[in-house]
């Protein structure tokens, strides 16, 4: 698993830092290309990012839910729905992963997606232990020649499980799954692997 750790010292009182980062729009406000929506029921928020990847900005919609211990001044944000790309340019087709807590369906979705649309281009981005779920759906694709990128977005983890232990203290590592080099194996089964 990828883990990237910083320390930033901060010249204020802790209970100063964390009024900031408790505070969504606080944070959202120093993310370039980020924006926040209305507070939802339960809590969470519907936010934004876009980025440029080339060419091309990208913006990737996803529902954002902060678990916070004032107390301890310990938090955790989780999201729902990073997989959701939106370019520029208005799209008839959006799936968003996030509709019933869906590991390991939206390759097959992605697919079920580009047969309906008359196989025009489709991109998918996924997490490895969603592809890896259903890997041998990618050699469907590559036998009927879907026109069907698959972005991997690879921390060797069952993503939010992880990071739901880890936040409340429990063995993060059980939701660890090491992932095969998927490049390779999109190559394997015909694609064109990275």
């Amino acid at each position: 698993m990828i883990e990237i750790s910083e320390l930033v010292e901060v010249p204020a009182a802790p209970r100063i830092v964390w009024d900031v980062l408790s505070d969504p729009r606080a944070v959202v406000d120093c993310m370039p290309g980020a924006k926040l929506g209305d507070r939802l029921e339960d809590g969470s928020y519907d936010a934004t990012v876009t980025v440029k990847f080339g060419p091309a900005k990208v913006t990737f919609r996803a529902k954002v839910a902060l678990e916070l211990d004032g107390a301890a001044m310990v938090g955790h944000v989780s999201t729902a729905g990073f997989s959701n790309m939106l370019f520029n340019k208005p799209r008839s087709l959006l799936l968003p992963g996030h509709f019933f807590g869906c590991i390991g369906q939206m390759l097959p979705a992605a697919m079920g997606a580009v047969a309906a649309s008359g196989n025009t281009p489709h991109v998918l981005v996924n997490c490895d232990a969603s592809v890896v779920m259903h890997v041998a759906e990618f050699e469907t694709a590559v036998r009927y020649g879907m026109p069907l990128m698959v972005v991997c977005l690879n921390n060797q983890t069952l993503g939010s499980e992880y990071y739901k232990f880890d936040a409340h203290k429990m063995k993060a590592d059980l939701a660890t799954v090491p992932s095969p080099d998927l490049g390779a194996v999109g190559k394997a089964f015909g694609g064109r692997g990275a």
